[in-house]
């Protein structure tokens, strides 16, 4: 993995898949990389994904600082990473 797709593998804020599963489909995510964002494509409870990936093991590991989570597949920035104007997730209260 190169280091531009490492960045969009990181998100700005910290989730806990419960607190993901709040957003709702189409919210994107800002990522480390600049003026890139994953999108959440679905938030079924069976199949969330993140740009179409599911995420495979949620709360792999999590700290008051930071939350990792396992997915299906590596996000590529190319397919999904353009910002098209919808809404950047803020902070859950």
């Amino acid at each position: 993995m190169d280091l531009l797709s490492l960045r969009y593998h990181m998100i700005l804020q910290r989730f806990t898949f419960s607190e993901l599963q709040h957003l709702n489909a189409n919210t994107r995510l800002a990522t480390l990389l600049t003026a890139k964002s994953i999108l959440i494509t679905n938030t079924s409870a069976s199949n969330f994904t993140l740009d179409d990936s599911p995420i495979t093991q949620p709360d792999v590991y999590t700290t008051n600082a930071v939350t990792v989570h396992g997915i299906k597949t590596l996000l590529d920035y190319n397919i999904y990473g353009n910002d098209d104007g919808l809404k950047v997730s803020l902070p859950i209260p």
